[in-house]
């Protein structure tokens, strides 16, 4: 603060004091004995206690107000020195619009300034209003309603809704300018009484997604990302109080949250709801989006038509014993959370994974409340000990993998309820490439994700890489170089740098998209179209009728099959009458990725799986037949060799899905 005589006001709040710095370079203190407290009113402003104090402003006569934040005061140092309380008895709370201000209460006064005529103005922050001190000494609001978030823009200030108010100014004019903090604008209110957003606000919505930007006070924001099957990607910005949509052509919009911090909106147009910290995001199959509202500490459902609904949680950050309704709920800490194809949703607290169906029931699938730690492999995983998971995904048999953060694993959750760890080994660390997941030290894995074909990704936030684990078990990694940063654009993604790696997701076509926290970015890793062609006898067995599937399928893809594969229509399928070597060309003008191929050896001879089971039960195989020597078996499901048990086949043909497991005793014998 510079007064009309050119000297400079400082706020030295580490030594709660005020100092002035003359116009020949002299420092002196003004207000404050160095020690942090409230005493001093009507003697020297030298000898007086200050706490915290957050802002000075001059009058036109050279009396100095101040701020005087931790004790909730606006204080006056005259132009002889003596200081006094010109604003609020040092209680933290609201009330007194109408009397004197000596007498009203304010809730950490964080600015000051006073116009032309003797009026002051204090920035009530977490009151979420401004407030004016007329020259009689009566105290009135001018501008917000109390409320935190974000409206009122074109109508009058004091019906307005403002967040907490960190600075605040008056112009020659006498217009009053605020420094809308949590709303990031600068607003504007004038002489009579009208508020409007002059500068801030802008977030990129309707433009190219790279000019976009997202909300930064700290570095864990965007954290996390979904995308549908239209190649929407939808990601959390956390402190923008917003979830965003990047549509395939690289545009950027809202789709829910106004960004103003707050909780209101169900029942209309997510878009004009209120969020606070929103983090989680997850799709169930009919495109229905659902959230964690972390601090509102509810899960959140946004359906098809854009309307938002709370599935669960009643706003209390308490968690209850009683889970059998949506008014029990902990979802304080959650990170991310996967959602199941019916809409059941997975969500992480700090030391356990809670289940949430579509009609509100709580239930623990894993971890307990009790305490955090390692434990329990090999159990039940509702017994185990979880430390701070970080994000839950579901693979495509909607096995349950957790990102155990602090314990530096992944660990799974089977059908049976069982928990393994799957990535990860005691310490945290980079253990190499090309190893066994379970031999190799992670450190801090935040994000998990699965492509198509059933390879796991994960992000790795404390040497920030994201790595892939294929479904032998092997790690490598194929985005980051350890070195927190950012570069690599247009490069190898194996040569970037990333910084904090939160949340991942794959898309129908294979592509990789990452959370780069820290860089503030989203990031996409482009692979060739990776697809599957698979062949599906007709029900009668009849070698003259096979069907040939490619995958991925939906919508934006396109198929070129081979010559002697009949396309039925424009469909992912085809007849082959004959065997043969057969091939499809997949390409996608909605992804952007490169075409990939794949081909398919038809034989008549050939057995595949229809289900999982065990090797010697005849409905487990195409056609009724358990194979034998010269046939081909293709393994489409999980598949079991009983103990003892003995199993011929000319060949195995491993499938999307597809796996072998021997029992003790069990061989399988491979005659050509």
């Amino acid at each position: 603060m510079i007064d009309k005589n050119d000297n400079l006001y400082i706020v030295d709040v580490n030594n709660s004091c005020i100092r002035k710095v003359g116009v020949d370079g002299v420092i002196t203190t003004v207000a404050g004995n160095g020690t942090s407290g409230f005493s001093g009113d009507g003697g020297p402003a030298t000898s007086a206690q200050l706490q915290s104090p957050g802002a000075v402003a001059v009058d036109t006569a050279g009396n100095l107000y101040i701020a005087d934040t931790n004790n909730n005061r606006i204080r006056k140092v005259d132009v002889n020195g003596t200081i006094t309380t010109v604003a609020g008895n040092g209680a933290y709370q609201f009330n007194g619009d109408g009397g004197v201000a000596v007498n009203t209460t304010l809730s950490f006064p964080s600015d000051v300034a006073v116009d032309a005529t003797g009026n002051l103005y204090i920035s009530d922050t977490y009151n979420n209003r401004i407030r004016k001190v007329d020259t009689n000494g009566i105290i009135t609001t001018v501008a917000g309603n109390g409320t935190a978030g974000f409206s009122g823009d074109g109508g009058l200030a004091v019906n307005a809704i403002i967040g907490s108010i960190t600075g605040i100014d008056i112009d020659a004019s006498g217009n009053l300018y605020i420094a809308d903090q949590n709303n990031s604008r600068l607003r504007r209110i004038t002489s009579d009484g009208m508020i409007t957003t002059v500068a801030g606000g802008f977030t990129g919505d309707g433009g190219n997604a790279t000019n976009a930007f997202f909300r930064k006070l700290s570095p864990s924001t965007p954290t996390t990302l979904t995308v549908d099957t239209k190649g929407n990607v939808y990601v959390m910005d956390r402190f923008g109080n917003r979830l965003r949509k990047v549509s395939p052509n690289g545009i950027i919009t809202t789709v829910a949250g106004t960004g103003a911090y707050g909780y209101s909106g169900d029942g209309g147009p997510a878009v004009e709801a209120q969020l606070q910290h929103p983090r989680g995001v997850g799709l169930d199959s009919t495109g229905n989006l659902y959230f964690v509202d972390q601090f509102n500490t509810r899960l959140r459902r946004i359906a098809t038509n854009g309307t938002i609904t709370t599935i669960a949680g009643n706003g209390k950050i308490e968690f209850i014993e009683n889970r059998t309704n949506t008014s029990s709920a902990d979802y304080y800490n959650p990170s991310g959370m996967a959602v199941s194809k019916s809409g059941i949703a997975y969500v992480p607290t700090s030391k356990c994974i809670l289940k949430i169906t579509t009609s509100g029931v709580i239930s623990i699938v894993a971890g307990t409340t009790a305490s955090a730690g390692y434990s329990g492999d090999g159990g039940l995983a509702i017994n185990a000990e979880l430390n701070n998971p970080t994000a839950v995904a579901l693979d495509k048999d909607e096995n349950l993998y957790i990102a155990d953060s602090f314990n530096n694993r992944v660990r799974k959750v089977d059908a049976n309820g069982i928990i393994t760890t799957v990535v990860g080994s005691s310490l945290p660390g980079y253990g190499g490439e090309n190893i066994l997941a379970t031999n190799s030290p992670v450190h801090s894995p935040y994000g998990i994700a699965f492509d198509a074909s059933g390879i796991m990704y994960i992000s790795e936030t404390g040497y920030p890489r994201v790595r892939k684990v294929d479904r032998d078990g092997i790690i490598t990694t194929v985005a980051g170089n350890g070195v927190a940063g950012f570069s690599g654009d247009g490069a190898l993604s194996i040569n970037s740098s990333l910084s904090l790696p939160t949340g991942i997701t794959t898309d129908a076509a294979g592509n990789l998209y990452i959370a780069d926290a820290g860089n503030r970015r989203i990031r996409k890793i482009t692979y060739p179209i990776r697809p599957t062609l698979v062949a599906i006898a007709s029900l009668n067995c009849s070698t003259t009728s096979t069907t040939l599937t490619a995958q991925p399928s939906g919508e934006g893809f396109a198929y070129q099959f081979g010559p002697g594969a009949v396309q039925i229509g424009t469909t992912n399928q085809a007849v082959v009458s004959t065997s043969g070597l057969y091939s499809v060309t997949v390409t996608t003008s909605v992804f952007g990725s490169p075409a990939g191929s794949a081909t398919i050896s038809v034989s008549p001879t050939d057995i595949y799986t229809v289900k999982a089971g065990n090797w010697n039960d005849s409905t487990v195989w195409s056609c009724g037949m358990i194979p034998t020597i010269g046939q081909k078996a293709r393994i489409l499901h999980v598949i079991n060799l009983p103990s003892n048990y003995q199993a011929q086949a000319r060949a195995i043909q491993y499938e999307l899905g597809g796996s072998l497991s021997l029992a003790a005793g069990a061989e399988l014998h491979l005659i050509p």
